[in-house]
């Protein structure tokens, strides 16, 4: 899928998969199928082939933060455009060449 090339593939390979709705402000996960997930239950996760299968259905797909990654939340960080805020550009920048973003 061409929207999500730069994915690299030891992620998509790996059962950490989740969709997400937008409830009430808060990103809520679901499983496949339509239930609802879990960021914490890896039961609750599934492959990137089956996220992508159901994505039109949700409001788009997340990814388990889970041994051996981690992740930072930079909420808020777009504007109404969507471009990257100077403070989280600079925090994006930390990472560059080591991280994916």
């Amino acid at each position: 899928m061409q929207k999500y090339s730069g994915i690299p593939e030891e992620l998509k390979d790996r059962r950490i998969w989740m969709l997400w709705l937008n409830e009430q402000g808060t990103k809520i996960p679901y499983r496949t199928g339509g239930t609802r997930g879990s960021s914490t239950d890896p039961t609750a996760w599934t492959t990137f082939d089956s996220v992508c299968r159901q994505e039109d259905l949700y409001a788009g797909i997340a990814i388990a933060i889970t041994h051996p990654y981690t992740g930072i939340d930079l909420d808020g960080c777009l504007d109404a455009h969507g471009l990257l805020a100077d403070w989280a550009a600079a925090i994006v920048e930390e990472f560059r060449g080591v991280a994916y973003c």
